[in-house]
C-alpha cells in the first residue's frame, strides 16, 4: 500500500507524489463518479443521449417492474451471462435467477 510505503518504505517521496496524482485525478472525476452512485437515476437521465444502451434501459425497466409488482425473483434466460449482470448491478433486493442451455457458461 502506498501509505505503508510512505511510512517505512525506501521511496517515501515517490509514494507521496503518486498519492497526490491519485487524489488529484479522483477529485477531477468526482462529478461523473457521483452520478454512478444512483444508477437508475443516471440511466433515466441519460436515456436518448447516447450514453446508455438499449440493454441498460431494458434491464432497469425489468428491475423497476419487479419492484412495482412486488415480485421477488427475475428469471433470465441467457447465452453469455451478460443479462443477469446488467440486472443485478441495480442492487434492488430482487433475486436474479439465470437459465442457460450453453454448457460453456455453467461451471
Amino acid at each position: 500500500m502506498l501509505s505503508e510505503e510512505t511510512a517505512i518504505g525506501r521511496y517515501p517521496v515517490e509514494a507521496v507524489v503518486m498519492m497526490a496524482i491519485i487524489a488529484t485525478s479522483a477529485e477531477r472525476e468526482r462529478e461523473s463518479i457521483r452520478d454512478l452512485y444512483d444508477l437508475p437515476a443516471y440511466f433515466r437521465k441519460s436515456a436518448g443521449s447516447g450514453k446508455s444502451t438499449v440493454e441498460d434501459i431494458v434491464s432497469l425497466d425489468a428491475v423497476e417492474a419487479a419492484q412495482a409488482l412486488r415480485i421477488n425473483y427475475i428469471l433470465v434466460t441467457m447465452q453469455s451471462g451478460g443479462t443477469p449482470r446488467l440486472i443485478s448491478r441495480f442492487k434492488s433486493g430482487t433475486t436474479t435467477c439465470s437459465k442457460t442451455g450453453c454448457p460453456e457458461i455453467v461451471p
